[in-house]
């Protein structure tokens, strides 16, 4: 199986206060196994990169297991970011929240009352293919 890491949220959106860091985060990978490309995505702690063979070790719960991207022309050495919908994540007293792509960027996630995470590419992203 061939893994490259996508991104992970790391800093929220709060017009209150913009400089809030997160202590949890919501790491997406994008994975090749048997011919095809798959998503995963992890919620866990903040500044530990998720081994995906393994992410129960660290804390993290898999949130979205094996979901397949067929489009054309992927890479698993040029990862796309993710196109998904309806991933669920529950952010505590935040409630439900649900994960919107962007196509120009990493997308996001949006909660039930108006919190944003925005995400950023993990500092892992030029690392390459584990």
């Amino acid at each position: 199986m061939s893994i490259a890491q996508s991104f992970t949220s790391q800093i929220k959106r709060d017009y209150s206060n913009r400089h809030i860091i997160n202590t949890n985060s919501i790491q997406i990978v994008f994975t090749k196994h048997n011919g095809y490309f798959a998503w995963f995505a992890f919620q866990g702690p903040q500044g530990i990169k998720v081994d995906p063979c393994k992410p129960v070790k660290d804390g993290f719960l898999i949130r979205i297991f094996y979901q397949k991207d067929a489009r054309p022309d992927l890479s698993i050495d040029s990862p796309p970011y993710a196109v998904a919908s309806d991933w669920w994540f529950n952010l505590g007293t935040r409630g439900s929240c649900v994960f919107k792509p962007d196509a120009y960027g990493p997308g996001g996630v949006h909660c039930d009352d108006g919190y944003v995470l925005d995400f950023q590419k993990d500092a892992s992203w030029d690392d390459g293919v584990f």
